[in-house]
Parts: structure tokens; C-alpha cells; sequence
């Protein structure tokens, strides 16, 4: 067993640093790289992990986040995340994600995708395009969904297309 870590962007893959492995022994975990989404511009990045961050630090992500457990409850939702779907944080903390919060995603290539990367035990990455029908008018978003296998956490971020310049 190594005793490195490999941090990889959640957005595009890459690699942003080999760091000592943290003290739940986690062989890869999630950050975001600078060049993503204009991040070093905002001086928020690289951040080297997306887990534990404080409210303040996850409200200053330029995109929507959400930090769900293996059982898809929403344990951190950010402001950009309010913006995008018009639901509070107050209103989605504690919830199931995928009954509660947002139904339209109970489909294989959302949840699927999530219960898969949570039944493999193993640490990974899924990016994908998804259509979100709101009452408002549907909203199509990039999604970078990264499991954490060891901490057992899912951090699942969400750019609305016309922000990333599809």
C-alpha cells in the first residue's frame, strides 16, 4: 500500500497533485482545477479537495454543488446550487436526493450512475449532460459526478450549459 494520494479535478480529470495520503487513507479524492470553469480567476483554486469544506468556501464555488452519502442523502448544497434549481438549502439538507429533492433524476443515467459507483466500492468519476424539467422551463447542466469511495461520500457538481459555453 502507497502512502500518496492522488487528487484529481473533478471537471476534467486531471491531475493536480500527489499529496500524503489523508488520515482515512483515501487512494484518490476530488478537487478542481484552475483552469476549470474560470476558477483561478476567482482565486478560490486548485482546491485540492472538495470534502469538508466550510459553507463559506462551498457557497464560493462558481458552480452548483452537492455532497450526498452512499444512501443519496444531501449532506452539503451550495448557493450556486439554490440559483440553479430555486430550492433553498434549508429545504434539501437531510433529504434523499433522488426521491425527495429531485425525482426527474431516478433515471439509470443519474441514480444508476450514482448506486453504480457506490456498489463498485471503488473511487471514480462520471461526467455527463443532463435536462432538468423545471415548472419554470427545463435547464440543461453539466454534471461531474466523483465518488470517494473510502470517506463513502459523492460530491456531484452541476453547471447550468450556457455558464460553460455549450
Amino acid at each position: 500500500m502507497t502512502d500518496i494520494s492522488t487528487v484529481l479535478c473533478a471537471w476534467c480529470g486531471k491531475t493536480l497533485a500527489e499529496v500524503p495520503l489523508p488520515h482515512y487513507g483515501a487512494p484518490v479524492w476530488y478537487g478542481v482545477c484552475g483552469s476549470c470553469h474560470g476558477g483561478s480567476a476567482r482565486g478560490l483554486f486548485p482546491t485540492q479537495s472538495l470534502y469538508g469544506l466550510s459553507q463559506p468556501e462551498y457557497d464560493a464555488l462558481p458552480f452548483g454543488l452537492l455532497e450526498l452519502d452512499p444512501d443519496g442523502r444531501v449532506l452539503q448544497y451550495n448557493s450556486a446550487e439554490e440559483s440553479l434549481t430555486g430550492l433553498s438549502r434549508e429545504s434539501v439538507l437531510g433529504k434523499l436526493f433522488f426521491t425527495d429533492v429531485a425525482p426527474c433524476t431516478r433515471v439509470r443515467e443519474f441514480e444508476g450512475t450514482f448506486r453504480d459507483m457506490v456498489a463498485a466500492g471503488e473511487s471514480g468519476r462520471q461526467a455527463f449532460d443532463f435536462l432538468f424539467r423545471f415548472a419554470e422551463g427545463d435547464r440543461f447542466v453539466h454534471i461531474a459526478m466523483c465518488y470517494e469511495a473510502v470517506a463513502q461520500r459523492a460530491v456531484i457538481l452541476v453547471q447550468a450549459a450556457e455558464e460553460a459555453g455549450a
